[in-house]
């Protein structure tokens, strides 16, 4: 059957929302004199230093993932019943959206080095979406392989995104990149938004779900 109104417009959503978090969180970055992307944690942007505080916590993180929410409706709509893999990633991506939002209320701490019982609830609720978001891909490539209206290539693109996002923790963590921290988690989440973008076109361009 085909594509309801609002699993459109969960897909225009879904285009909509890597280019409105980055061109967002970049404009402030470039407004906040001395802010470098490259080295610092996007997190900064909505610490306790930053100008634009309020705005990036709203409308940056809640603000993002609100739309990964939308996002995973029209997902849970068309693919949930068809396959555990998608079940999988239908409650993961869930999971991120959650925690996109509920990391907005909790503004870290100066360099976002943990002083305060606020800025640890930060680090502990950051935590979740950048495993879940990642994984939701790599789960939603096994559920395309399982399918006949994916084609193969659709199962490589996933997993290189999902995995690729996931490589990013561990390359922040090693202690060796410090100086590109900012540019590594960009990454991250721009693989997973960038995922989110393309399955979107894809369903929109498709006459039935």
């Amino acid at each position: 059957m085909p594509h309801t109104s609002s699993q459109k417009f969960s897909w225009i959503i879904g285009i909509v929302a890597p280019f409105y978090y980055f061109i967002l969180m970049e404009t402030l970055a470039a407004l906040w004199t001395g802010y470098d992307s490259i080295i610092q944690h996007m997190s900064e942007l909505g610490g306790v230093e930053s100008p634009y505080m309020t705005i990036m916590n709203v409308a940056g993180f809640m603000g993002v993932g609100i739309l990964i929410l939308i996002f995973s409706y029209g997902f849970f709509t068309v693919e949930f019943t068809k396959n555990t893999w998608y079940k999988l990633a239908t409650v993961f991506l869930w999971i991120a959206g959650i925690f996109m939002v509920i990391v907005g209320f909790f503004p870290c701490d100066a360099g976002c080095i943990d002083v305060t019982t606020t800025g640890q609830l930060h680090s502990l609720t950051s935590i979740p979406q950048s495993i879940a978001l990642p994984l939701a891909i790599v789960f939603a490539a096994f559920g395309h392989q399982m399918e006949t209206v994916w084609n193969k290539s659709w199962f490589g693109i996933s997993l290189v995104l999902g995995f690729g996002s996931l490589l990013m923790g561990p390359l922040m963590s090693s202690g060796q990149y410090d100086a590109y921290v900012g540019l590594l988690q960009r990454i991250g989440i721009g693989f997973c938004l960038l995922w989110i973008g393309f399955y979107s076109v894809r369903q929109l361009k498709s006459k039935n779900p």
